[in-house]
């Protein structure tokens, strides 16, 4: 293959030139240039070795060395900043061996400054803050020590609430190091394991390994490359087209693996965003976790460098944009980007160039991904980019072969005569540019880019749309064509915010007439960071309410609305988009539907199909539900009540009897919020299990038995209740 001379450029890049979209950026010597479309598939020479900044100073915690929070083992199964359902993780794991009852230390001199109990999320977890200010915090308990959990216990049985969030008074429990806080369960999410976060005096989730913990851990294996994605971008505006996945090999020296895999040849046509699946690996287990320490190098140039130190939790959701979130949803893999798209603020990244997007004039690049652990050990990946496109020579002729080449794009739009006359004007002028600004800089390879938009374009063809809501309906009798768009303004009031609603009248040339009920509906908008919106059918039945800072960058949607029985399937095109604050969805329901008749809003797993619970909130003939990311969802009707099972007695860690019954519901789940056990009247702390789908009865002052009458009431998440009595001595 021909390689770029000093000033080759594609018909492409002139294009993007003479628009001012883009400007040649990174020089390199044309021997350099030569080197990277050799095709040498030679590992690089000592000398071309990358050296990585790394932390040695581990972090203090008051002043002094931590001590491990736990005897279970030492032992991580997962670390900071890894992939989770919909956040970064902000700690590492600690292996328990599918077991609980464990005991959990405090790591340093503290006071509880937080107590948490419940069944989502961190699920029973202690905090502690530190005489620096920084503060620990242990997560997933079975239970407090005996001490807190009485304290808790009687929190918890005052308000008949077995979730809670409690800031007890500064020193009411304060721990020497060492001292036991609790012991390891699985309350939030199972199986069972100790979660352990530090964070510092801003209550920021720092990488507890930069600590002394980090000497706790045995490590000395590198971080492994699964594999690759090349992210084909838009030549222009840079949005994500489609992606492919690359399998590499293993490189090895006669019978030695070199840490290094060789990725081979992919063929580009334009802008490209590397992705990759990586794992770190430590020394007794096969847990795989997320690597500390990444970075992009092309030509011996450092095009991307990002380090896992810290990060917001205002930021934790970004996830979705440090990762290449079409992967993750298509198959539940966190492939890693190597560049950076619009609204991704997490501070991670050290340093890039064009946001690592890789632009390439025409030829062979060699880009080396290199992945490094905190305990210094590192793997490299290599991956050849052949830019396509015809090599240019702008240093023989460039006023003449712009003005000649610009004509032939520019005669379709404004005539012949016009575009040769526009050619000849704009090649001059943009060969005298190119020719000043290769004098400065004569040898380019990469081309600068300032903005990846965060979402894909629809997929469906693009209209122009001329107002911000523009409405399309899809009825088979009304075409596009025929109607007039007259939106008009008005502001209402949502839980105390003001969104802009705009109304949508259609008027179809035999004149005004309203649009048929349950008709199919797409609405077509484009959206802007930065304003609440409301989305909403023609007829007001479907609303979906945006809050000003949910969308993370510009966005063209479509959304369609489709009814079956009276209740619709709601689909987006692009659809399966992350946003950072929850939107809201309104939908008026149908006469048909009884007020005593439930409805719940469902997700579609991406993968499995199945349908996932959103929410319910019912007031009169309306049902509303939070919406988590901008994906397909569907109404359906749920008047199935919970199964309940018979109760069990039995003793719990700490050697009380409780009493345990089996629910079960497979459509809306669980309310544990609303969901309650009574003994012989006494209502207790009803604590909910989602993994073993168990509701536990326990009371501090109160020992059940089976000559008790067991009450049992439980409550889907649609509203759906079953009471179940079971008399003294039937269970």
């Amino acid at each position: 293959m021909r390689l770029p001379s000093r000033s080759a450029l594609s018909h492409l890049s002139i294009l993007v030139l003479l628009f001012g979209l883009m400007s040649p950026r990174l020089g390199l010597s044309q021997e350099q240039i030569l080197k990277s479309g050799s095709g040498d598939r030679a590992l690089p020479s000592p000398r071309n070795e990358v050296q990585l900044e790394f932390r040695s100073d581990p972090l203090e915690v008051a002043g002094t060395q931590l001590i491990w929070p736990t005897n279970a083992s030492r032992i991580l199964t997962s670390t900071f900043g890894e992939t989770r359902a919909a956040h970064l993780h902000a700690g590492i794991d600690i292996r328990t061996w599918g077991r609980e009852g464990y005991e959990v230390y405090a790591m340093a001199d503290g006071d509880v400054m937080r107590l948490q109990t419940g069944p989502k999320g961190y699920g029973n977890a202690v905090y502690l803050r530190h005489s620096d200010g920084t503060i620990s915090m242990s997560a997933h308990l079975n239970r407090f020590e005996p001490l807190l959990q009485a304290y808790a216990d009687s929190i918890r049985l005052a308000s008949h609430h077995a979730s809670m969030d409690l800031y007890p008074l500064e020193r009411t429990f304060s721990y020497k190091a060492g001292d036991l806080i609790g012991f390891t369960g699985s309350t939030g999410t199972g199986p069972p394991h100790l979660h352990v976060e530090l964070r510092n005096e801003q209550n920021q989730p720092l990488n507890p390994l930069l600590s002394s913990l980090r000497g706790d851990v045995k490590d000395n294996l590198a971080p492994e490359f699964e594999a690759l994605a090349v992210e084909h971008l838009h030549p222009t505006s840079y949005h994500l087209q489609r992606h492919q996945v690359l399998v590499g090999q293993e490189v090895k020296v006669g019978q030695e693996v070199m840490n290094r895999t060789d990725f081979g040849t992919v063929e580009v046509s334009g802008p490209v965003g590397i992705s990759a699946l990586m794992h770190d690996r430590a020394n007794g287990t096969k847990s795989r976790y997320a690597v500390y320490e990444w970075m992009m190098v092309v030509l011996e140039d450092t095009v991307f460098h990002a380090r896992a130190d810290w990060f917001p939790f205002s930021m934790d959701q970004k996830m979705f944009l440090d990762r290449s979130y079409p992967i993750l949803a298509e198959t539940g893999d966190g492939f890693q980007r190597f560049y950076v798209v619009n609204g991704n603020r997490l501070p991670l990244y050290q340093s890039m160039k064009n946001r690592g997007v890789l632009h390439f004039a025409p030829g062979e690049y060699e880009v080396r991904l290199i992945a490094k652990d905190i305990f210094g050990n590192r793997s490299e990946s290599l991956l050849t980019v052949r830019a396509a496109g015809e090599v240019v020579h702008l240093d023989e002729h460039p006023k003449e072969y712009l003005g000649e080449h610009l004509s032939e794009h520019v005669d379709g739009h404004l005539g012949e005569h016009v575009g040769e006359h526009v050619g000849e004007h704009l090649g001059e002028h943009l060969g005298e540019h190119l020719s000043g600004h290769q004098n400065e800089n004569p040898d380019v390879y990469l081309f600068k880019v300032d903005s990846v938009p965060a979402y894909p374009l629809p997929s469906v063809d693009r209209v122009r749309v001329d107002r911000p809501f523009a409405r399309y309906p899809a009825h088979k009798v009304v075409e596009p064509e025929a109607l007039f768009h007259q939106p008009e303004k008005e502001k209402i009031l949502s839980q105390g915010r003001a969104f802009h609603r705009i109304h949508t009248r259609l008027f179809l040339e035999s004149g005004w007439q309203p649009l048929p009920e349950d008709s199919p509906v797409r609405i077509r908008a484009e959206l802007s960071p930065g304003h609440s919106t409301m989305l909403h059918t023609p007829d007001q039945r479907v609303q979906l309410l945006i809050p000003r800072n949910a969308i993370y960058d510009s966005l063209e949607v479509v959304m369609q609305v489709a009814w079956q029985d009276g209740l619709p399937e709601i689909t987006f095109d692009p659809g399966g988009l992350p946003v950072f604050e929850d939107l809201r969805l309104r939908v008026r329901l149908p006469d048909s539907v009884d007020a005593d008749q439930k409805v719940g809003v469902f997700g579609r797993h991406p993968r499995s199909g199945k349908l996932i619970f959103l929410g319910a909130q019912r007031a009169g003939s309306w049902v509303e539900s939070p919406m988590m990311e901008i994906a397909d969802v569907v109404l359906v009707q749920d008047d199935e009540a919970p199964v309940v099972q018979v109760p069990s007695l039995r003793r719990n860690l700490a050697g009380k009897m409780v009493v345990a019954v089996m629910v079960r519901d497979d459509e809306s789940g669980i309310d544990p919020d609303e969901s309650h056990i009574f003994l012989d009247g006494v209502r207790g702390i009803t604590e909910f299990d989602p993994d073993k789908k168990e509701l536990i009865y326990v009371h501090p002052s109160l020992t059940p038995d089976r000559s008790m009458e067991v009450r049992v009431e439980v409550q889907d998440g649609v509203g759906n209740r079953s009471v179940v009595r079971y008399a003294g001595g039937r269970w």
